[in-house]
């Protein structure tokens, strides 16, 4: 599966909503096919969500502006989603990833965990990084396709 056909198709589904909030979007990909093994659907729900849950930050800033890039090191590929918004608080950064816990009115807390859950079934990690400047940034690290074998990623499943 090329992971940067996967990430224009979410951002095309996002990109109305994007567009509704007023939020500047940079987008920035590599040039050649990002090949990584896995399911296409869950994949695409794990970016969905990073998006989204950018997308719901910036609603108490006047900027509001949500990067994407990817960049291929080696034999992984990293797609780094970054928004603008008032990030993360210190007292919570160790608690994002757990089940069940949330900050927000709705929602059950379950999104960030199963992203990793997906993330890592792929072989890759994902991980939260605040910049000082403010917002927060998520870092999805996957493997590029022809690392897959040694992983013991099956196939048939991974999709």
């Amino acid at each position: 599966m090329d992971a940067k056909i996967m990430l224009a198709g979410v951002v095309l589904l996002m990109g109305t909503i994007i567009r509704d909030k007023s939020i500047e979007l940079e987008y920035s990909l590599s040039d050649k096919p990002i090949m990584v093994s896995g399911d296409t659907d869950q994949l695409e729900q794990v970016f969905i969500n990073l998006i989204k849950n950018a997308i719901e930050a910036l609603a108490t800033v006047s900027k509001k502006k949500i990067d994407i890039v990817s960049e291929v090191r080696d034999s992984m590929v990293n797609i780094r989603i970054r928004d603008s918004g008032p990030g993360v608080a210190m007292e919570l950064r160790d608690q994002i990833f757990i089940p069940f816990y949330t900050t927000k009115d709705e929602g059950c807390g379950i999104g960030l965990s199963l992203c990793r859950q997906i993330i890592y079934q792929h072989g890759g990690t994902i991980r939260a990084n605040y910049p000082e400047e403010g917002g927060a940034e998520f870092i999805v690290t996957l493997p590029l396709q022809e690392n897959n074998s040694q992983l013991g990623i099956n196939s048939a499943v991974a999709g």
